[in-house]
């Protein structure tokens, strides 16, 4: 049979379009087959993220004189550090992170402040106890105060009128500062809002009851009950010994400060390598 020259022609261009259909599909599987390697890599940096994320809300919960778990925040770090090592463990491993294998530094800095975090812990303790009994002990102490204010003579409630208002303003500018705790909030500047708070406490309470004349306040002493006197400045020492406990614990604030630093940028650079 003869052959024509179609038929030979044809033959070259077959194997062309052979060879470049063979690439195509090369080609589709390569981008279509799971790279478990390398995705696999992502996918546990962002578990390791997500950890991350947790530990970050669950100190600034505490640190604000919230609820929280601090046995779920040594975990999460356990977590991390495993993770973390796990992701290290080969050159391979390493190569699968691409990019993300760079975070070392901030993995460091995120484990290093919830290490130092959770060595506050005993001193956040004793400072939500004292923040709890002058959230308690402040509405106590100002309706005392006021009934001392409210038993003496007409002319005397006129003349103090103006400390009964500063006396108002003071324990509830308290009460929000303990209530309004934040985790970005200045520690020196929750302690110093407190003390002056507690400074005018004392002069206004300790001048209606006699105990001061350094605001020149009337004194009730002479017209009130002698047990209500007796009661406003009993609250009022107790008030003073609350603040005094979480002034005493300034340095623990401070550095419970400086940890929840490193945990709220270590995760946010986690997270945002990760993106």
């Amino acid at each position: 049979m003869a052959i024509s020259n179609e038929s030979s022609r044809s033959i070259p261009g077959l194997g062309i379009a052979l060879a470049v259909l063979l690439v195509a599909c090369a080609g589709l599987l390569y981008f279509s087959w799971p790279q478990a390697t390398s995705n696999e890599g992502q996918a546990a940096f962002g578990r390791l993220v997500a950890v991350s994320q947790s530990a970050r809300s669950i100190a600034a919960t505490r640190l604000a004189g919230g609820e929280a778990d601090m046995a779920a925040l040594e975990a999460a770090a356990t977590s991390i550090r495993s993770q973390w090592q796990g992701l290290n463990a080969s050159a391979g491993d390493r190569a699968s992170l691409g990019s993300l294998a760079a975070a070392g530094g901030e993995i460091d800095n995120l484990l290093g402040g919830i290490d130092g975090f959770v060595t506050t812990a005993p001193a956040l303790e004793r400072v939500d106890a004292a923040a709890d009994r002058l959230q308690r002990l402040t509405p106590q102490l100002f309706a005392s105060a006021r009934g001392l204010f409210a038993a003496m003579a007409p002319a005397d409630v006129a003349f103090n009128q103006p400390f009964s208002t500063w006396l108002e303003q003071s324990v509830t500018s308290m009460q929000g500062a303990l209530a309004g705790r934040a985790p970005t909030q200045s520690p020196a500047d929750f302690l110093a809002g407190l003390q002056a708070n507690e400074a005018a406490l004392a002069n206004i309470v300790g001048g209606i009851a006699g105990a001061s004349t350094d605001l020149g306040v009337r004194s009730a002493a002479q017209q009130a009950d002698p047990v209500d006197v007796d009661t406003s400045l009993r609250l009022l020492t107790e008030v003073q010994n609350a603040v005094g406990g979480i002034v005493a614990e300034a340095q623990s604030l401070s550095a419970a400060g400086e940890a929840f630093s490193r945990i709220d940028g270590g995760a946010l650079a986690l997270a945002q390598r990760f993106q």
